[in-house]
């Protein structure tokens, strides 16, 4: 290491100096905050809110999860019909004038 670069850990934290119209100039020690996540604000959200409408929240995505779970169902649904009717389309097919091919490697 020469003598004009330093170490990082070595250099002593300044603190920065937040300024706001009409107040006092307040020292910040330390990396900037990160933005919160959307989990975060959420919780922070719901925490900070009044109980009706953290309810309000809970019965809504009760409403959402059920309503997933009603497109899963139709689905499987779908899927089983779909599944239903290759197995009698296959069971239909007449395969008596149907013959292998051997396969040349």
């Amino acid at each position: 290491m020469n003598g004009s670069a330093r170490d990082a850990a070595s250099e002593p934290v300044v603190p920065e100096v937040v300024r706001s119209p009409g107040s006092e100039d307040v020292p910040v020690q330390g990396p900037p905050l990160t933005p919160l996540s959307p989990t975060e604000s959420l919780l922070g959200a719901l925490l900070g809110a009044v109980p009706e409408v953290a309810q309000h929240v809970v019965r809504a995505a009760q409403e959402l999860l059920l309503a997933a779970k009603a497109l899963v169902d139709a689905a499987e649904y779908a899927v089983e019909e779909q599944r239903d009717a290759r197995g009698r389309l296959a069971a239909d097919v007449d395969t008596t004038n149907v013959r292998r091919l051997e396969r040349f490697e």
